[in-house]
């Protein structure tokens, strides 16, 4: 047994040749650079759920892992019974639950009909054997039922922080005829070359508990991605917006009755009144609507008078104001130039800004995110990969944004190969992923060890790559930012500290998955074995293959917020048609065996 020196003291420690420090501060041991400590042991946790309970009230745990054990009950409570093709299911596309976990919000999936259903969950769980023949209705009931007028987007769907309000939008064809003249009112909007399909786009703001309609708000002839809430991000109550073809970032309010107040429109103006502050520029600038008539001069008097007289400069100022910078390109610019300018090798740092000013002034916003407060965090790239998808612009050249819209100062610019921000993200998660909405349920590097392990291994795939490397990791890892608001999912069964599964089948972020042959498996992490399985087909279901070979199956999952619930939504492509079969996976007291 080797001791160890600690001021002066020698304390017994495990055979092993580290030197180690023991630290006054937390009194933990620190081992010493070129030491490699040994990986914990698992923990030995009774799978008795009598004993589990007993011992949680029993025991004394500190401050900061009330909730980590708290949630380790769930590895005694789990979905261990299925129901397969539950044949009483409404014609509705499942979307998510409630962050309460009383409500499941799903849309309409016949064409040419448009609305929103909301169900109760009754939150009631029996024996398999006393299973009725309306599985649907055993479990759930309808709350409401409203219609709109215009394709609801089935993507987009976010909750306030109480559950109290659900926000979703619908678009249809715009009502302006000439868009060339309605884009040619905003500065900063995307030129004609980069145009998006224009809609008339809506957002309503629903009441979960009466399913009215309390607030909509509209924007004309635009283009915002609601595609996995890529467009938009909710923040406690408040609210961004990005229109991608006018470039503008509409920060909307939520009141305690459901109303949105804008509060600041980002873009071409900076400051609210930068606009009205314009208009009274032009007009001290402008002529007169009608001016004397003045005859040929004869005189040099009469020359000199005409030549003193204003030119047209309505039209001057027009063409200038085109070819302008202004609102927060203008700011973005004159950070990166100030920069340079104080930076300790100046001439190669402004060499380096004045070659790539074309760069600089053709990019365009991609994302936005509210971080907290004023801050907000905004993604430029350039404008031909606009609305593009995620994975698409990953290993392309980005720009990160810090920008404080109440002091409209641009705080810091990163690019999207800078190991400083990447760090950043790792070490503040939680910071990035905070949307007010039960964030400490998700799992992220910051407070998962196993989280971080899984995303450093993702970075390492892409630097041992045949085309990869350090830069190209580091995009990599910055491309998850700026992150959309709600996303990924809350269930418990998603904590990378209890639970392991494979990513390719199922994964915490709210995305549609390739659907194998075999069951989905949770691995616990605390003694390594199966705890149970998600099946999304019979056995025998999936050894049938198609007749050409080409059927194509996925599977989303819909979870539920806190309870032993989740549903699974199994889609099998085989052109032209599309059958859809849902599983629910509850758990049943007298089912022993889940495996």
């Amino acid at each position: 047994m080797t001791a160890y020196k600690v001021e002066g003291m020698s304390v017994p420690g495990i055979n092993d040749d580290t030197d180690v420090m023991l630290t006054n501060a937390r009194s933990s041991l620190v081992f010493m650079p070129g030491s490699i400590p040994d990986p914990p042991s698992r923990v030995r946790l009774s799978k008795n759920i009598v004993h589990r309970l007993t011992s949680r009230a029993r025991a004394r745990s500190k401050p900061s892992a009330t909730i980590p054990n708290l949630r380790q009950l769930y590895l005694n409570i789990f979905p261990n019974a299925t129901h397969f093709r539950v044949e009483d299911e409404p014609s509705v596309a499942i979307r998510k639950f409630s962050p309460c976990g009383r409500y499941l919000v799903s849309f309409s999936r016949s064409v040419g009909v448009h609305f929103i259903r909301v169900f109760k969950f009754k939150m009631g769980f029996r024996s398999q054997k006393e299973f009725p023949k309306n599985v649907w209705k055993h479990f759930f009931q309808d709350h409401f039922t409203t219609s709109t007028p215009h394709v609801l987007n089935k993507d987009f769907c976010l909750f306030t922080r109480d559950s109290r309000f659900v926000l979703t939008a619908s678009s249809g064809p715009t009502a302006v005829a000439d868009t060339n003249a309605w884009l040619s009112r905003f500065p900063g909007s995307l030129s004609q070359k980069v145009k998006f399909n224009l809609e008339d786009v809506r957002i309503y703001v629903i009441d979960m508990q009466t399913g009215n309609i309390v607030f909509e708000r509209e924007f004309i002839c635009d283009h915002i991605n609601f595609a996995h809430n890529t467009g938009t991000y909710l923040h406690g109550d408040m609210l961004a917006v990005l229109a991608i073809q006018t470039q503008q970032i509409h920060i909307i309010k939520i009141c305690e009755d459901g109303s949105l107040v804008d509060l600041q429109t980002i873009g071409p103006h900076c400051f609210p009144d930068d606009e009205l502050f314009l208009d009274r520029t032009r007009g001290a600038l402008a002529v007169p609507a009608s001016l004397p008539e003045v005859e040929a001069p004869t005189s040099l008097s009469g020359i000199l008078r005409r030549e003193a007289q204003p030119p047209d400069t309505q039209s001057e100022n027009t063409v200038q104001e085109e070819n302008l910078i202004v609102g927060l390109k203008q700011r973005l610019m004159a950070f990166l130039y100030l920069r340079a300018k104080s930076s300790t090798n100046q001439a190669n740092a402004l060499r380096h800004y004045y070659n790539n000013f074309g760069l600089y002034e053709s990019l365009c916003i991609w994302k936005v995110q509210i971080l907290e407060g004023n801050h907000l965090l905004i993604k430029y790239g350039s404008p031909e990969n606009a609305g593009s998808r995620a994975f698409e612009t990953q290993g392309m050249l980005a720009f990160f944004v810090v920008y404080d819209f109440m002091s409209t100062k641009v705080i810091n610019v990163y690019e999207n190969n800078s190991e400083k921000l990447l760090e950043c993200y790792q070490q503040c998660a939680d910071h990035f992923r905070n949307n007010g909405v039960r964030s400490e349920n998700i799992s992220t590097p910051e407070n998962s060890l196993h989280n971080r392990a899984a995303f450093q291994r993702q970075l390492h795939a892409v630097r041992t790559a045949r085309n990869g490397g350090l830069q190209q990791s580091t995009r990599r890892g910055n491309g998850v930012l700026p992150i959309a608001s709600q996303i990924y999912r809350e269930s418990p069964y998603f904590d990378y500290q209890l639970f392991s599964f494979d990513e390719k089948s199922i994964s915490h972020a709210d995305r549609l998955k390739h659907c194998s042959e075999f069951p989905v498996k949770f691995y616990s992490r605390m003694h390594g074995g199966v705890v149970f399985r998600i099946r999304t087909g019979e056995r025998e279901d999936g050894s049938q293959q198609g007749s050409n070979g080409q059927r194509k199956r996925l599977a989303s999952y819909v979870f539920h917020p806190y309870l032993p619930f989740s549903i699974s939504v199994k889609h099998v492509i085989n052109q032209p048609n599309t059958q859809s079969y849902t599983n629910f996976h509850y758990r049943d007291p007298d089912f022993r065996d889940c495996l």
